[in-house]
């Protein structure tokens, strides 16, 4: 069985008692370079594992195929393995019968959770080598909230200001960065209409576009009877629920 584990940035030693006790009884594990230098402080107690790179997906699904069935094997991924993560890639080599997963929390999670915000109507959007214009086609939607997987090669927020100004959205939506999520380094803030981007901003990052509630109308000028519907707030997943 091989065991696919997502992770945060603590780990190993942040994940769970159970997935630590799989990475302990394995007999080989797959981690990203990211993870090497925490994962061999973590195991400096036990005998040598074999470790294999996990920065190539393709190159790790072969691996793992040649690997004797009846060895434990873990491999390290980062959140959801199977929210554009390496699961995709590894079931379409090895199937599902020699699979079991467990996620950790994605990024998007983590950026919602960052800003007190339920996120069950939210949409989302990667960027990551797609034509920016998929992010227009978003926004033409009006979402109540849209999450955007940012690409640093291709603009980055940057990128994601520009096309909500376009759109002639930028006055009425709270844009929010989140970067490098989970780390010691993160930061999470709000960027105002017409201000400037930070210089410094890390390749790692969210965008968060919420739509801002719609301005009160003034009670005095409302009749007694036929209020519109509009007038009531209500909830963006459930649109028409009075109560």
């Amino acid at each position: 069985m091989i065991d696919v584990i997502g992770t945060d940035a603590g780990a190993p030693a942040s994940l769970p008692s159970a997935q630590q006790a799989l990475i302990r009884a394995a007999d080989h594990i797959a981690a990203p370079q990211r993870l090497r230098p925490a994962l061999h402080q973590w195991l400096a107690d036990q005998g040598p594992k074999q470790l294999i790179s996990s920065d190539e997906p393709r190159t790790l699904a072969e691996t793992l195929h040649d690997l004797p069935e009846q060895d434990a094997v873990v491999v390290l991924a980062s959140g959801d393995p199977l929210w554009f993560g390496i699961g995709r890639s590894l079931l379409e080599r090895l199937g599902s019968s020699r699979l079991r997963f467990h996620p950790a929390p994605t990024s998007l999670q983590l950026a919602f959770a960052r800003i007190g915000r339920p996120w069950q109507d939210a949409s989302w959007v990667s960027l990551h080598g797609r034509d920016p214009e998929v992010l227009a086609g978003a926004l033409q939607k009006r979402p109540a909230a849209l999450a955007v997987l940012t690409d640093p090669q291709r603009g980055g927020a940057e990128t994601v200001q520009r096309m909500l100004r376009s759109s002639g959205l930028e006055a009425s939506t709270r844009l929010w960065l989140c970067e490098n999520l989970g780390h010691a380094d993160e930061r999470v803030h709000q960027i105002s209409p017409g201000m400037a981007l930070p210089k410094d901003l890390h390749p790692l990052l969210i965008a968060l576009l919420i739509a801002e509630e719609p301005s009160l109308p003034d009670p005095q000028r409302l009749p007694l009877f036929g209020l519109d519907d509009g007038v009531y707030l209500q909830h963006a997943d459930h649109p028409g629920l009075m109560t």
